[in-house]
């Protein structure tokens, strides 16, 4: 529609220092802190929402209106690990990270500690087992107002997962594990109202999704040295999310199986030719089955099945080669 525009700009900076400390043969220690600085501004021309309490008008010409919005994005997080081997093969690799975000005006902090163990149980097999805590700042256009909400919170993720990690030979590794990601404080899109400071007031945003996603993957890498380089990978997996009061549904961006490889081979006289493969599940989606006229917005309203499909099987190959050339000085 020609009325409507949507111009969006912006800009960060980032920056990470660390130090790392071998107290002993078998402990180290690594403190650092990361930074990201930026902002955003976009120029908006949107339709208005109805005032509170009037039921929505016919919408043949929606009233647009223009502002801006946008502002500063800062967020700071020190962090330290440590790498501990208690006893021969059994590696105990803490960590805690704080996160100090500010958005539209407010200031959050988060906690994020984290746990991992690796003990090599029988000569080239590894038990691994990890657990942790993760926050993200929501998106920014959920916090600015007018259309944002600056109380919303960061999004919360609980994460784990237990695998085994196998050496059959020289520079080659296979691994298995098996994950599980919880995750709280999902916003989404919100047309009530709150009255609890006595006034009327509209609600936009609702932190209460809750989402899953849990599933194995399997992964098989040569490292790097030798004539061939390169690793494979396979993820059976599922992604849910819970939109009160329904129950779990598929997430939009789930993919069943995740197919990954990529390798290269040197074949000499400086010439290595390498390849990148990629399979995947199509995401899913709800199929419209008609659509009802409604004549006080001149539009029509879609009628979604009550199963899901999936898009076609996506897949891409990437191929290159390349020429090195040496000389004796440079």
């Amino acid at each position: 529609d020609a009325d409507l525009n949507i111009a969006l700009k912006g800009w960060f900076l980032q920056w990470r220092s660390f130090f790392e400390y071998k107290a002993t043969k078998r402990f180290r220690l690594q403190a650092g802190i990361d930074a990201i600085y930026g902002g955003f501004d976009s120029d908006l021309t949107v339709p208005i929402l109805p005032p509170l309490g009037d039921p929505e008008p016919p919408q043949f010409n929606p009233i647009t209106v223009d502002f801006t919005l946008g502002g500063p994005l800062l967020s700071v997080a020190p962090y330290i690990l440590a790498d501990w081997e208690i006893v021969k093969g059994l590696r105990l690799l803490p960590g805690f990270r704080a996160s100090i975000d500010r958005y539209a005006g407010r200031v959050n902090m988060s906690a994020d500690p984290r746990m991992s163990l690796r003990w090599e149980f029988i000569k080239n097999w590894t038990l691994k087992v990890m657990g942790g805590m993760a926050h993200q700042p929501p998106a920014a256009f959920q916090t600015y107002e007018p259309l944002g909400d600056p109380d919303i919170p960061p999004v919360r993720g609980m994460q784990a997962s237990l695998g085994f990690e196998w050496r059959p030979a020289k520079g080659w590794e296979i691994s298995i594990e098996g994950f599980y990601n919880h995750i709280s404080r999902i916003a989404r899109p919100s047309n009530s109202f709150d009255t609890s400071d006595g006034g009327l007031n509209r609600v936009l945003w609702k932190a209460d999704v809750l989402g899953r996603a849990y599933g194995l993957e399997l992964l098989v890498r040569k490292r790097f040295g030798g004539r061939f380089y390169g690793w494979l990978s396979y993820t059976l997996s599922r992604a849910e999310r819970l939109y009160p009061p329904d129950d779990w549904t598929l997430f939009g961006s789930d993919q069943t199986h995740i197919l990954n490889f990529a390798g290269s081979v040197k074949l000499g006289a400086g010439w290595t030719l390498g390849a990148r493969f990629t399979l995947t599940s199509g995401n899913p989606y709800r199929p419209v089955l008609m659509a009802q006229y409604d004549a006080d917005r001149d539009r029509y309203t879609p009628i979604f099945s009550s199963t899901d499909a999936r898009l076609a099987t996506f897949h891409r190959l990437d191929v290159r080669l390349d020429k090195r050339w040496r000389f004796n000085t440079w």
